[in-house]
């Protein structure tokens, strides 16, 4: 009889609730602090919470990974109910989460832990890689391995508008941002070899730029099964227009729109939005 396998990540992957339950994936919450108090991510803290919360101090909300304690606490009570476990953790190259999960790992047999090499959706859609692995009967060693080879797929890029969060955490300098919003330039962010990287500045204001750069990181080889749209602070108006958009401009069978938690949130702001994909055709 096959062992049961049990998919694991953090909060940051921005799985919905309705993911993490149609798929059987834990999700688990990372620390989101706000001046003097700490939040577990989606648990006891919103993302719409959070920017109100921001709002009343002068720094930028930080986050915190999770520790090696608390992932063994997390594996070992999964293997003692007789499960294997696959962790697909955040980019090792952005988070502290790889190393801890895998430290955390060491002293327990049949736990897989999985760079992302990634954030966010780009998590998130490996995790749920993981689930249609696992469904299809392979063993927990098996769906690592191949993880490892899928990551090298995923497309993950954001658009930035609120450029304030960036500034305020260090990651531009005030003069590009001021730049920036006079020329109604639109900043984006790749990843690429796991690490976050500046990508191309697209003109104009809403969902303007934001569908530009849609359609400019729609082109070449695309796997149109499935596509993650992720998102802070739009209304559900913005939102399925740009969903429609996404589906006509790639031609996917699926778009699947989900609200950034807190963690993302913390470090791009409001009304940002990102495409996430697989390469490769069908």
């Amino acid at each position: 009889m096959p062992k049961k396998i049990a998919i694991t990540t953090e909060s940051a992957s921005d799985l919905s609730e309705k993911l993490q339950k149609q798929y059987d994936i834990h999700v688990m919450p990372m620390t989101v602090i706000i001046g003097d108090e700490e939040y577990k991510d989606n648990v006891d803290l919103t993302t719409k919470e959070l920017f109100e919360k921001s709002r009343l101090y002068s720094s930028m909300p930080k986050t915190s990974g999770i520790s090696p304690h608390e992932y063994k606490l997390v594996f070992e009570t999964l293997t003692e109910k007789g499960f294997d476990v696959v962790h697909v953790a955040l980019g090792s190259k952005i988070s502290s989460c790889f190393n801890n999960a895998l430290f955390a790992s060491n002293s327990l047999e049949n736990v897989f832990v999985v760079d992302s090499q990634s954030l966010s959706a780009g998590t998130a859609l490996l995790a749920l890689t993981a689930s249609r692995l696992r469904e299809s009967g392979e063993t927990a060693e098996e769906i690592a391995r191949r993880l490892e080879n899928e990551r090298t797929k995923i497309s993950t890029s954001f658009i930035l508008e609120d450029t304030a969060f960036l500034l305020r955490g260090g990651r531009c300098k005030a003069g590009e941002k001021l730049l920036a919003d006079l020329l109604s330039l639109r900043p984006t962010i790749d990843i690429t070899d796991g690490e976050l990287v500046p990508g191309k500045k697209f003109r104009g204001k809403g969902l303007d730029a934001m569908k530009k750069y849609i359609a400019e990181k729609l082109t070449g080889s695309i796997d149109r099964k499935l596509c993650l749209l992720n998102y802070t602070s739009l209304s559900e108006d913005e939102v399925s227009e740009l969903a429609l958009f996404t589906k006509t401009e790639g031609g996917f069978e699926s778009v699947i729109t989900q609200e950034a938690g807190c963690c993302i949130a913390s470090h791009c702001g409001e009304r940002c939005m990102g495409v996430i994909f697989k390469r490769g055709a069908n």
